[in-house]
């Protein structure tokens, strides 16, 4: 395949590539890899568990334009600075080492996991699947993406330009949260046997490059109690490291994303809402990351009202900038969480139809909210002011149901001596 390949090529491309390759010293390249293999390994695959990412088989071009961002200080790398600073490397050793490391091969097979290895990620490699013909990557039956790192923090960037620093944060927390409550439910719906529960989460995050998590307590919860607590400290966060790239040292906690979708995951997990709290930052000057997990309703109430970010209704309208509606037009939902695309669809359609005069019927199995959604319509429709009457209509005879609900009159049948509106 790679000699097919190469003999496509246009002529002109080939010679160029070729007149490049002569170019570098592999040998002096190989050298110089001696001090980046401290970090990065002797074959360049990487080190720490991903926390120093894999060169080996990186484009060339690349690889040199990343390493000149570092001598440049243009990127922000704190373990490149000692050795930048010790020995500025020519462009000539750029070119060297970085042909060096592109031109290494490393096997792309999934690793075999032995008995004594990672259980964790061995259960999440199995629901794991790339299918290039048809474009797809599946993870837990969801279609997954593989994006460029330094991409998506341009991105963030651009959104806290354009939206304000508290609006972006609303937004990145809210995507988070979407990602984890989705994660958290499919989670929960594996097979018994098939997961270790809660522990999922953080690893499956690590899987996706976000974070390294290192437990100080690792998450226990009660349902039936409402108890829950965890104490992690995130290690390589990509959000803190990306925040501090673009806007430097910052005076509050910007693992945004994070913090959603560890609230997400646990909500989703859990079934009761849980709030994370991130009480140090590396984008605040912190050696590393560190992050308490709650039940929301124990979190004194300043924090807990972060969970106004969880509420479908008054995010949008935030970011839509119509936090202030016209008279006519129906209030907010209040007392909802929820990230389902079934939760966003109801949500709208209450708000569609509170200020119409249409008769409404709510259908679900029982505990799903129809009762709820059917107080917030009232609250939010003309007849706010007036009285909501509820009646359980499981109580009533069949056959009395239509006389109870809309009045009868005399004689309408056996036993109705009067009239009744």
């Amino acid at each position: 395949m790679r000699l097919l390949r190469a003999l496509l090529l246009p002529p002109f491309l080939a010679l160029c590539l070729s007149a490049h390759a002569a170019e570098a010293d592999l040998d002096n390249g190989k050298e110089i890899n001696g001090t980046c293999a401290a970090c990065h390994g002797a074959d360049g695959k990487g080190g720490k568990h991903g926390e120093y990412p894999r060169l080996a088989g990186q484009h060339a071009k690349y690889i040199e334009y990343t390493l000149k961002s570092f001598r440049a200080r243009e990127r922000v790398n704190i373990p490149m600075f000692p050795y930048t600073q010790e020995r500025e490397l020519s462009d000539q050793d750029i070119r060297d080492v970085s042909a060096y490391l592109a031109a290494i091969e490393l096997p792309t097979a999934l690793p075999k996991f032995k008995d004594s290895d990672d259980a964790l990620t061995r259960s999440l490699i199995a629901h794991l699947h790339f299918s290039p013909d048809t474009g797809h990557i599946r993870l837990l039956e969801q279609r997954m993406l593989l994006l460029h790192a330094d991409s998506f923090a341009t991105l963030r960037q651009e959104l806290i330009d354009a939206l304000g620093l508290d609006r972006a944060r609303e937004l990145l927390t809210r995507l988070g949260y979407q990602q984890g409550f989705e994660d958290g439910q499919r989670i929960r719906a594996l097979p018994p046997g098939d997961t270790t529960g809660l522990d999922l989460g953080p690893r499956l995050r690590e899987i996706e490059g976000f974070v390294r998590n290192q437990p100080n307590e690792t998450m226990r919860y009660d349902i039936a109690q409402g108890e829950f607590y965890g104490d992690y400290h995130w290690r390589a966060s990509w959000e803190a490291e990306a925040h501090l790239q673009h806007h430097g040292v910052s005076g509050s906690p910007a693992c945004w994303m994070m913090v959603g979708y560890a609230d997400g995951f646990c909500t989703a997990f859990t079934g009761m809402p849980i709030h994370w709290r991130e009480t140090e930052c590396v984008a605040m000057g912190h050696s590393q990351c560190r992050v308490i997990g709650r039940p929301l309703a124990e979190w004194p109430a300043e924090e807990a009202g972060h969970a106004h970010f969880l509420q479908v209704d008054t995010f949008v309208d935030s970011l839509a900038g119509t936090r202030h509606r016209p008279p006519h037009e129906p209030g907010e939902l209040e007392g909802f969480v929820g990230a389902s695309a079934g939760f966003n669809n109801v949500a709208r359609l209450v708000r569609k139809v509170a200020p119409t005069e249409s008769t409404v019927l709510f259908k679900g199995e029982s505990g799903v909210g129809k009762e709820c959604f059917a107080r917030a319509l009232h609250s939010i429709s003309p007849r706010a002011d007036g009285p909501m009457v509820s009646i359980n209509c499981a109580a009533i005879p069949p056959d009395l149901v239509e006389a109870e609900l809309f009045g009868v009159e005399r004689g309408a049948f056996t036993g109705a001596t009067q009239s009744r509106p």
